[in-house]
């Protein structure tokens, strides 16, 4: 363990380039493993919330007090949004977080790769992985966005629908 010039103490760093980018490249899918947990936990608030806004203010503008379009209207958007928050939260094969150790092991024990080769090759497969991820998260991410817009939309037609009544 390495001292700072503060007193504290922070982990070893790294001991080659090739670890240094390894350590870094499983860092990033780490980081983007958080990030796609916090969006999907994001998506599920949104998918309650869209629950309770067309339980409590879209049953009472469809009860017949508002103009019928402003009412089927948000049922429409709050239909959207529920497809585009279980589109986020449904399991995706494209997305990676981690590879087999047992592989990596017997693909460099068969090619006799040096460890500092081994580093670099893993942090060549992960940067692609985080790549190949951030695509589909990116599209989650739309998704996610796409659903809210259509959650505020159903409440501002089925408010709008119920103020003017």
């Amino acid at each position: 363990m390495r001292t700072t010039s503060g007193g504290g103490s922070m982990a070893a760093m790294a001991g080659t380039l090739q670890e240094l980018g390894y350590e870094l490249a499983q860092k990033a899918l780490d980081q983007q493993e958080a990030a796609l947990d916090d969006l999907r936990t994001r998506t599920g608030t949104l998918l309650t919330a869209t629950a309770l806004v067309a339980t409590f203010l879209g049953a009472r503008a469809l009860d017949g007090a508002t103009n019928r379009a402003l009412a089927l209207s948000g049922v429409g958007f709050s239909i959207g949004c529920i497809v585009l928050c279980v589109y986020v939260l449904a399991p995706r094969r494209s997305i990676s977080l981690a590879f087999s150790g047992s592989a990596a092991r017997a693909y460099f024990v068969a090619s006799n790769a040096k460890l500092d080769d081994a580093y670099l090759t893993l942090a060549d497969w992960m940067d692609y992985v985080w790549r190949s991820n951030q695509i589909v998260i990116a599209r989650l991410d739309l998704a996610f966005r796409g659903g809210a817009t259509m959650l505020v939309a159903a409440i501002g037609v089925w408010s709008s629908g119920l103020a003017i009544h």
